[in-house]
């Protein structure tokens, strides 16, 4: 048994040994060329980088020259409403003045105020509050 323990040990201290030989000669590669791709890596990722930066200010100029053009559009818009709301208005209290006007008609005093007759054919004046007055 002295034998079989004693190959045993020394297999175990060769491959032992023999694993650390193995290793020692491939770490200095290993972190050269790790070394190498990482800078590899980071020149390409600069690369890229600056890519995108050059394409985001670009998307940044279309964005702001999209955006002025519409709002410009919008304001022209805007000011072409506000113009048409104006007339309307506009027309509209000329046309409620005229409709006023046609629809009542003087028809003498009462107590010294002017009477007026409405649509319906009923006669009232203007109070000192400005309300209507009826009168039988």
């Amino acid at each position: 048994m002295n034998l079989i323990k004693k190959t045993a040990i020394a297999f175990s201290l060769f491959a032992f040994v023999g694993s650390t030989a193995v290793l020692a000669q491939t770490k200095e590669p290993v972190k050269t060329t790790v070394k190498k791709d990482a800078k590899k890596v980071e020149q390409k990722a600069n690369a890229t980088a600056k890519k995108m930066d050059a394409k985001a200010t670009k998307d940044e100029k279309a964005v702001k020259t999209e955006t002025t053009k519409k709002t410009d559009a919008a304001k022209k818009d805007v000011k072409a409403t506000k113009k048409d709301i104006t007339s309307k208005a506009n027309t509209t209290k000329k046309e409620v003045k005229n409709t006023n006007v046609a629809k009542t008609s003087k028809a003498g005093t009462y107590n010294g105020h002017k009477v007026y007759v409405g649509e319906r054919g009923g006669k009232y004046y203007i109070n000192s509050n400005g309300n209507k007055t009826y009168i039988k």
